[in-house]
């Protein structure tokens, strides 16, 4: 009964005059400016401004800004075999400077990847030629070519604007052949533009490597562990303390013991024996208190052998995802049988892998992994240890994932990093189609800006470059800020819309979710409104980049909204194109305690 009162409600209220409104504003002037969503949060990002509320937030995907690039564009030389013209391993940060540079491994699988490459874009759609970054060659040993060949890039951009690259550098078939096998790295401190020569900053068989600067200066690059002799020994690190010219050497740092195998039949089990660990793919972020680091790690997890085992089909092999916790930036080292940290979450999510975490500064923090072959992104509060939609970690709880892309293709090696602010990267790769990119916009709890608005369709005067964003299929975006105007709550609205045919629908009650009022605008200003006193004003509008649509501002007492000045209010928008309606991700008209909160 409550969902259906709340649906009736919306209908009823956005299909009424409010009374006693006031003459619509003048319009303003031709030359109204549109802001498109990639103008918006440039401003300065209070640290932690939302911990305490940051399970509210949630992602909310960017249409206009997910596609997929397929493998023509992303490897360049036809004379490449088939399986090394496959761009995988994606991973993508955003520079000082606007731009994003994102790279990658040419080829599938273990043995068929071969060089690293790179692009530079200035908008997440628009990629400049490839360059190689890490190119294969042969090496002589004792007669022989082996092939040396490179897999998993990772980059960070240092606080003194250098960019540091590493990738796993591997001899095919020679794995302890001194200097042909480790963690390679090469800087550049012209944005891209030109590079130094590869070193070698860890020198033995691993996977994965995974670059963090921490507030102290230091540098610390995690790696998939590969012992000569068991080949899987967990992850661990080495470090720099004078910005990436030397390294420490190796410190173990995270493992799980996964299993001993027992059995004596060398041509079965090949490590008799051997204790064997686990915790790899290591991504780690320092979380908004500025003091743990907090690693989000594969685990290859398989069934003890057993004694009488005669091929691989007796024994099972799966991966889970674990989160472990370092207080303070100094490790433990792992020697002889030591497993740890202490403080972790083991085996958390059954049958997932490849993740990724990425902190927002005002402290939400996302955790990205595969399962099924889809990304999922979930969204945790500030100690990565409380989780939105649901307590635990299954398949089941459907509000505590989002599925950005690809809705049909599986994928897999994904990454998400966040871009700014309120901007969420995200990428994966599939075999035959590329590397599949999409963008999402975090929505939170928003403060009204003290604004004297002038309510005239012109948001000229708004001075908060931060609200709400929604984004259609269709191409269609609708960006929504808030201000405190006297004793008016006032809106302004940018909308992205070619064909000036959206509108746009605000609801508005108290916490409780008591006294609901709504307000409906499109380009040609007020549509209707529940809320007596209620006006807008809209413009056509163009962006600085030529892209066409309206913008508005609208206005509410907020006496008509029963409260005053220091409430909170929960506040639901819809965009509106026909009948196609996008809400906030997540939220249910119907139940406003999903809805996004907005204090006076």
């Amino acid at each position: 009964m409550k969902r259906i009162f709340w649906i009736c409600s919306i209908f009823l209220l956005s299909s009424c005059g409010g009374k006693d409104d006031p003459p619509p504003a003048p319009k303003p002037e031709k030359g109204v400016v549109l802001h498109t969503v990639m103008e918006m949060n440039r401003s300065e990002v209070v640290p932690g401004s939302h911990i305490g509320c940051e399970l509210q937030s949630v992602l909310q995907p960017m249409p206009n800004f997910s596609h997929t690039i397929g493998p023509e564009k992303l490897t360049v030389g036809s004379d490449l075999p088939d399986n090394q013209k496959h761009p995988s391993y994606p991973r993508i940060k955003r520079l000082q400077n606007g731009l994003f540079m994102m790279v990658y491994h040419g080829g599938l699988e273990s043995g068929q990847w071969s060089r690293i490459w790179y692009v530079m874009g200035e908008d997440y759609e628009h990629w400049t030629t490839p360059r190689v970054l890490f190119e294969p060659y042969y090496a002589t040993v004792a007669g022989e070519r082996p092939a040396v060949r490179f897999a998993n890039p990772e980059i960070l951009q240092l606080a003194n604007g250098d960019i540091l690259a590493v990738c796993a550098q591997r001899c095919v078939g020679f794995r302890d052949v001194e200097g042909l096998n480790g963690v390679v790295m090469r800087r550049s401190s012209d944005g891209g533009k030109t590079w130094s020569e590869p070193k070698m900053i860890w020198n033995q068989q691993n996977w994965e490597p995974y670059l963090l600067e921490l507030p102290d200066g230091r540098i610390q690059c995690f790696f998939t562990d590969s012992d000569h002799n068991t080949q899987n020994s967990g992850t661990a690190m080495v470090e720099s303390f004078d910005g990436g010219k030397t390294w420490s050497g190796r410190k173990r740092v995270s493992r799980q013991y996964k299993y001993d195998y027992h059995t004596t039949d060398p041509d079965h089990v090949k490590y008799n024996g051997t204790r064997i660990y686990t915790d790899q793919m290591p991504v780690f972020k320092l979380l908004p208190d500025g003091k743990t680091l907090c690693g989000w790690l594969e685990c290859r997890l398989e069934d003890p052998v057993p004694a009488d085992c005669n091929d691989s089909e007796s024994y099972k092999s799966y991966v889970d995802m674990s989160l472990v916790f370092n207080d303070g930036f100094d490790w433990t080292a792992l020697e002889g049988d030591a497993v740890g940290p202490e403080r972790r979450k083991t085996n958390l999510f059954h049958n997932a892998g490849g993740g990724y975490v990425a902190v927002f500064p005002s402290g939400e923090v996302v955790l990205s992994c595969t399962s099924g072959k889809y990304q999922h992104l979930r969204m945790a509060d500030a100690t990565a240890q409380n989780y939105f939609g649901a307590k635990g970690w299954t398949k089941a709880d459907a509000k505590s994932f989002t599925f950005p892309f690809p809705k049909t293709v599986k994928c897999r090696w994904p990454m998400a990093e966040t871009a700014g602010s309120n901007l969420l990267m995200a990428a994966c790769c599939s075999d035959a189609e590329g590397v599949h990119l999409a963008m999402l916009y975090l929505n939170q709890r928003q403060k009204a800006a003290r604004i004297d608005v002038k309510e005239d369709g012109n948001p000229a005067e708004w001075t908060t470059d931060k609200g709400w964003f929604l984004g259609s299929e269709s191409g269609v975006e609708l960006f929504v800020r808030c201000a405190l105007s006297g004793s008016r709550l006032c809106f302004a609205l940018d909308c992205l819309d070619e064909n000036l045919s959206a509108g746009a629908t605000i609801i508005l009650c108290k916490e409780d979710g008591s006294s609901p009022v709504n307000i409906k605008i499109g380009p040609e200003g007020l549509i209707s409104s529940s809320a007596s006193g209620a006006s807008a004003s809209a413009s056509e509008a163009e962006s600085a980049s030529g892209a066409k649509g309206w913008v508005a501002e609208a206005g509410i007492p907020i006496s008509s909204l029963g409260v005053s000045e220091g409430t909170t209010l929960r506040c639901y928008v819809m965009l509106e194109e026909g009948s196609t309606r996008t809400p906030f991700a997540f939220a249910d008209g119907s139940t406003p305690s999903s809805w996004q909160t907005l204090s006076l």
